[in-house]
């Protein structure tokens, strides 16, 4: 029986139990929910650290992960490179721009969808991070979980890929239940570009494009709002 399997599944599990609990107590005690985890985001984290390890393990005792992240790079195949490359960046901007779009069809202050990242755009750690984070849950998410599920469960590869896409998507769950849903969709979006390039590479450029985006959009939006602030003062 692969523990690692059950463990990391019982983990997104918890992590929405005490979500769905805790959202509901903060409603009784008249908290808004969404603020207080974008206030407290470290708290979606709970357990990333231990996420990490998993990931290293698995990868280092698995030498067919290497070659996972290569993309074919001989001449006749770098034009083929290159594109796979723009077009996964692209991916994952025009994923952030349709996921803002449809939150602002619900959500007036648009804002409240990315507003728990923006107190770590301006350190000085916060590109080795995100890239550090990423590089963790493609391991993870689209590689190992995938696999194990395959393998123990003697699923179909396309119930694999829905239920480690689901789990992706539970891990988020601080940012709210809406969250769960894109990020589903985007773990499963980002398992079909790994299978059918048989590379985590594309998904991982899409994965930090999508994140980037994120982070320079609620950048933006602090500094402005901290410009108006300060004009209205002065």
């Amino acid at each position: 029986m692969d523990m690692v399997l059950y463990w990391i599944l019982g983990f997104v599990l918890i992590l929405a139990v005490v979500f769905a609990l805790s959202a509901q107590l903060l409603t009784k005690l008249r908290i808004d929910s969404y603020d207080f985890f974008g206030r407290n985001s470290l708290l979606m984290y709970a357990g990333t650290l231990a996420l990490l390890f998993v990931a290293v393990y698995w990868a280092s005792s698995h030498s067919e992960v290497n070659q996972q992240f290569k993309l074919p790079l001989s001449s006749e195949h770098r034009l083929v490179s290159t594109a796979i490359i723009l077009l996964s960046a692209i991916s994952g901007l025009l994923l952030f721009k349709l996921e803002a779009w449809l939150i602002s069809l619900k959500i007036k202050q648009q804002a409240h969808a990315h507003a728990s990242v923006v107190p770590y755009w301006q350190k000085k750690w916060f590109v080795p991070v995100v890239v550090s984070i990423v590089l963790m849950e493609e391991i993870i998410w689209r590689a190992y979980l995938p696999l194990a599920i395959f393998q123990e469960w003697s699923l179909s590869l396309t119930w694999a890929a829905v239920i480690s896409s689901l789990a992706f998507g539970l891990h988020h769950v601080f940012f709210g239940w809406i969250h769960v849903v894109f990020k589903s969709v985007y773990g499963f979006i980002w398992l079909l570009m790994t299978l059918s390039t048989e590379s985590l590479i594309p998904a991982i450029i899409a994965h930090c494009a999508f994140n980037f985006a994120v982070y320079w959009h609620s950048a933006n939006q602090t500094n402005t709002s901290i410009k108006g602030y300060k004009e209205q003062q002065g």
